[in-house]
């Protein structure tokens, strides 16, 4: 948009140095051309710069000062022609639609009042030959499109915040599995992988933890697919319910559930293990899981080597009968930290 801007204020300063010319005895004539020149120029040098101007954190501000020195300019431009006589008068509509169409409701607000108080400043320059017509007609013209472009600025911004809230809400969709409100597995892989990065950024420890739930294929076979549809959502929630605020939570399996713990060392970890995977519901539909731990490996700090590291001590716990937390070792077999912890 604020190319397109640039592309309109060159045209304009255009048809102004267009205008001057086919005007010989134009009063000013020289400064109305060196102004158009300059315009030019400047709105040029501008556009070219608009993808690196898109990049900063003051752009805004930056479009919001050049469409009030665009105004300036038009204002000093149309004085030199006449005044309210002259047909550039028109000119002076554009930053107020500009305004309508880009900023908030108060700074398009604010535009148009400035755009009424340039042509008070006309008027009262023109201290020979007022033109009160002419003055109630501008104004009126300038007024009443500050509230059009006003009332199209709430609406806008409007449907920018259902956008927003939207957006938000569909990558929320897309990145939680919506069985057991956890991180799905692509939305998961891709958190383990930033978190590695930052891990490495500055200097801290990563652990992770990958569970499933022991025994789930006799509930799916003896009960059927939903009662294991509602242990696993069960287990999403008791999962989720029992992390801290940054801790990462995701299914990525079946059955088999995630955690990440950013700034965790290993025993840290396995501590923490113990108490967000203990059993989860009573009597005969209690869940019980079994969980491997390990944290990030010096040696080979990748996401990758990361999961194997958990999912092989996951393994261990398994082949040793489940029901059960270990912690992966850099060298003999994974400790077991807490076997036997529950029923199904």
């Amino acid at each position: 948009m604020l190319r397109v801007a640039f592309a309109v204020f060159v045209g304009e300063s255009i048809a102004v140095g267009i205008y001057v010319l086919s005007s010989a005895n134009r009063p000013h004539r020289f400064a109305l051309l060196a102004m158009a020149g300059v315009s030019v120029f400047a709105a040029t040098l501008s556009a070219l710069l608009v993808p690196w101007i898109a990049r900063q954190s003051w752009r805004e501000r930056f479009s919001m000062g050049w469409t009030l020195l665009a105004g300036v300019v038009l204002t000093v431009t149309v004085w030199l022609d006449g005044g309210l006589q002259s047909p550039l008068l028109l000119l002076m509509l554009f930053p107020v639609a500009y305004a309508g169409l880009v900023f908030s409701p108060v700074a398009a607000a604010w535009f148009a009042v400035i755009s009424l108080a340039e042509l008070v400043t006309l008027a009262v320059a023109e201290r020979t030959t007022p033109h009160g017509d002419r003055f109630f007609i501008a104004a009126s013209v300038v007024a009443g499109l500050g509230v059009l472009t006003w009332l199209s600025s709430v609406h806008r911004a409007r449907w920018d915040r259902r956008y927003v809230a939207l957006t938000h809400e569909l990558e929320a969709l897309a990145a939680t599995d919506h069985l057991t409100g956890c991180l799905n597995h692509r939305a998961f892989n891709d958190r383990v992988k930033d978190e590695v990065d930052r891990a490495l950024r500055y200097g801290h420890p990563l652990s992770l933890v990958v569970a499933d739930v022991d025994d789930f294929k006799r509930v799916n076979d003896t009960h059927g697919h939903p009662a294991g549809d509602a242990a696993l959502a069960l287990a999403g929630a008791a999962l989720r319910e029992r992390s801290r605020g940054s801790d990462v939570v995701g299914r990525i399996g079946g059955d088999e559930f995630a955690l990440l713990l950013p700034a965790t060392t290993l025993d840290a970890a396995a501590r923490h293990a113990r108490r967000v995977f203990q059993p989860s519901g009573s009597g005969t539909s209690t869940l019980t899981f079994s969980a491997g731990v390990a944290t990030l490996d010096p040696t080979e700090p990748t996401a990758d080597r990361l999961f194997r590291d958990a999912d092989e001590t996951l393994y261990y716990v398994k082949r040793h009968g489940g029901r059960g937390i270990a912690i992966a070792a850099r060298s003999d077999a994974p400790t077991l930290v807490d076997l036997e912890h529950g029923n199904v």
